[in-house]
């Protein structure tokens, strides 16, 4: 870990590690891991608070995984895009709505 290094406070600073396994060998990465399914794949963190481990890290495409942040917010454990999709509402007119209703968060 490198404290001088611009993302230190969104990884390191928040105690998210690589697991030993991991960062003694590649080949200990691609046996837990597998090789990436597609090119439009990438390795994901299901929970964005523990680090990079084979029981936290899957294979997920860029859409999951930004979905999958901190900063997103969700409503009764869905995204606004999700609910945007499933509805057919306009993401735009739900995050205006959402705003305006005052929706309550998921904590």
């Amino acid at each position: 870990m490198n404290p001088g290094h611009k993302s230190f406070a969104d990884y390191g600073g928040r105690g998210i590690t690589v697991c030993e396994r991991w960062e003694l060998s590649f080949a200990n990465f691609l046996a837990d891991m597998g090789s990436r399914p597609s090119p439009g794949h990438q390795i994901d963190r299901v929970d964005n608070n523990k680090g990079y481990s084979p029981d936290n890290c899957r294979w997920a495409v860029r859409t999951v995984n930004m979905r999958n942040r901190r900063t997103t917010v969700r409503y009764g454990g869905k995204t606004m895009r999700e609910i945007a999709e499933q509805t057919g509402e306009n993401y735009y007119t739900l995050k205006t709505r959402a705003r305006r209703q005052a929706w309550t968060r998921d904590t």
